[in-house]
């Protein structure tokens, strides 16, 4: 029998790092699952967000994707990884379209071209499809 581990909603950069790293992470290489799903809204997309900010806050969308990009290199022998977009993925797409005209950007930026999860073994499925 094939193990999944399915997750959602780590928010990073507001995730429980010290939950994730010192229990859940662990764990994960314990069970030795076959697949793992990443069920949306696993990064925040924080400084894209159309709600009201905290100025002192420093958390930006490069610190977002480098901090994923070690989980998910973290993640490389579990054999099939899955991300599916949730609505704080999607900020990146609606933030683009909104402001393509203002922002020296590639027509194409996406937000697999910014987080490459295909370069660490996940498929990618957008939010809403």
């Amino acid at each position: 029998m094939k193990t999944y581990v399915i997750t959602n909603d780590w928010q990073i950069p507001f995730h429980d790092k010290p939950v994730i790293d010192r229990l859940f992470m662990p764990f994960l290489k314990w069970l030795n699952p076959y697949g793992f799903i990443w069920n949306g809204d696993i990064v925040d997309c924080y400084q894209l967000s159309e709600f009201s900010k905290n100025p002192l806050n420093q958390a930006t969308l490069r610190k977002e994707i480098r901090t994923t990009k070690t989980y998910m290199e973290d993640m490389a022998w579990i054999t099939y990884k899955a991300w599916l977009g949730g609505n704080h993925e999607d900020r990146i797409r609606r933030y683009l379209w909104t402001n393509a005209e203002k922002l020296p950007v590639e027509a194409d930026e996406t937000f697999e071209s910014l987080f490459k999860p295909s370069d660490y073994g996940f498929v990618y499925q957008p939010y809403g499809s």
